[in-house]
């Protein structure tokens, strides 16, 4: 004799108030989510699984990440999650333009209203550099890997109402806004406040509860001699890497390899309105 439906739910009943509770937790307080990919290094590492404020912008369901309610708007310098509009994945990045903003990419210089946003060099590994950018008043790391491009976008645009620009800290090695547009506000799901837990090993010990505003904690477990020439650190963040790094290379060989980024950059930046 099969067991009635009615007995099913008087067996497991705990199991089914246990899930509608942490379905209703995950949808209107808090949620979490792995990080896959470094676009987001140095803040964000691969392993890394980071608690989602679902209170910030309003409640969405988990998994098929469907707004249910909005209600507050991101800031300059936050990390949010949002489906963005070539995908229905769920990505991590940090808002860098606001409706309403102009925005300017010249390689890693970022203009927001005119106005470049401060960048300083920390560090520098054989195959990466580190800084730190400020974006009103907020310090976040940045991460540039040597030998690859750095998408640019070469003139100003315009972010349109209800949309939002936003960019990966590890600014070489992310596919953000300058590939596939703006962020519409209704896909956004809610505000990145910390790492919850972690198993990527650049974390050390350090593995539980970590913010991921603070620039001071990102750059603790990178092995790297600290960039004691700030000017040469800068010719290397705003120069050098904007092509391939090759070892004393002649003027002619970077305007050529320059020449090819632009276009490079050019041919990806098709989402962009022309005029």
């Amino acid at each position: 004799m099969k067991p009635s439906f009615t007995k099913l739910l008087r067996d497991y009943r705990l199991l089914l108030v246990f899930a509608v509770l942490l379905i209703s937790f995950r949808t209107t307080i808090a949620d979490w989510s792995p990080i896959p990919s470094g676009s987001m290094e140095p803040t964000l590492f691969p392993g890394d699984v980071v608690w989602i404020d679902k209170t910030a912008f309003g409640p969405s369901i988990p998994i098929i990440n469907k707004k249910l309610l909005s209600w507050g708007h991101p800031e300059r310098g936050d990390i949010i999650t949002f489906v963005p509009p070539h995908t229905d994945q769920l990505y991590v990045k940090r808002v860098i333009g606001l409706p309403g903003d102009s925005i300017r990419i010249d390689g890693m210089d970022v203009y927001v209203n005119g106005s470049r946003l401060l960048q300083q060099p920390t560090s520098a590994g054989d195959d990466y550099l580190l800084g730190t950018e400020n974006i009103d008043g907020r310090n976040h790391g940045i991460q540039l890997t040597r030998g690859l491009p750095v998408p640019w976008i070469g003139r100003t645009i315009q972010v349109p109402e209800g949309k939002y620009f936003v960019m990966g800290d590890h600014r070489n090695n992310s596919a953000d806004s300058r590939f596939w547009g703006f962020v519409d506000e209704d896909k956004i799901m809610g505000r990145v406040t910390a790492v919850a837990l972690s198993i990527s090993p650049r974390r050390g010990w350090k593995r539980f509860a970590r913010p991921v505003h603070r620039a001071a904690s990102i750059f603790v477990h990178h092995k790297a001699a600290p960039a004691t020439d700030a000017g040469m650190a800068a010719k290397l963040i705003t120069g050098i890497i904007i092509s391939r790094l090759a070892p004393a290379p002649k003027a002619q060989v970077w305007k050529g390899r320059w020449r090819s980024l632009r276009r490079w950059s050019a041919g990806r930046m098709w989402w962009l309105p022309m005029g």
